[in-house]
C-alpha cells in the first residue's frame, strides 16, 4: 500500500486581512464603494456590533492621501452613512465614489489599519484607492 502525507490546511492570505474590505462598483448610471467590515473587527475596534448605527466617512487628503477615516456618530449629524447588518455579523457601508477613484469598477481588496482609538479607526487604502500608484502601474504595463 502507498500512502501520501496530508498537508494541513493554510487559509489564503487574504482570508487573514483586518476584517475590512473595500471595492467599487460602477454602472452607466452611477458609481458606489461598498466598505465591509467583519464581526471580529467591530468588536476589536468599535467595541461591539455597529449594525444599524451611522457612521461618518472621510477621505485623506495632501498628506494623508491613501487613508479612511470611519467615526461612529448620531443619526442627526450631517452626511452620516447608515451601517447596514450584513451576513454572519459584519456590516456594510454604501458610499459615493469621490474623484481620486477609477471610474470603472475595482474588486474587493484588503484595507489595512493604520490607527485607531475611541469610536474611530483609520484604514489604509489598497493601491487602486491611490491615484499615482495606480497610473504608475498602469503606465508600467504598456
Amino acid at each position: 500500500m502507498t500512502f501520501r502525507v496530508v498537508k494541513p490546511f493554510r487559509a489564503p492570505s487574504y482570508w487573514n486581512g483586518s476584517g475590512a474590505r473595500i471595492s467599487q462598483r460602477a454602472s452607466k448610471r452611477s458609481r458606489y464603494v461598498t466598505l465591509s467590515l467583519t464581526a471580529d473587527f467591530q468588536n476589536r475596534f468599535f467595541g461591539g456590533a455597529c449594525a444599524e448605527g451611522f457612521a461618518q466617512v472621510e477621505v485623506g487628503r495632501a498628506a494623508e492621501k491613501g487613508l479612511l477615516r470611519i467615526s461612529l456618530c448620531q443619526s442627526s449629524t450631517d452626511h452620516a452613512v447608515s451601517i447596514s447588518a450584513a451576513i454572519k455579523g459584519s456590516v456594510r457601508l454604501k458610499i459615493e465614489s469621490w474623484d481620486l477613484l477609477p471610474k470603472e469598477a475595482q474588486p474587493a481588496s484588503d484595507c489595512h489599519v493604520r490607527d485607531h482609538g475611541e469610536g474611530f479607526v483609520i484604514l489604509a487604502l489598497p493601491d487602486w484607492c491611490k491615484p499615482e500608484i495606480a497610473s504608475d502601474l498602469t503606465s508600467k504595463s504598456r
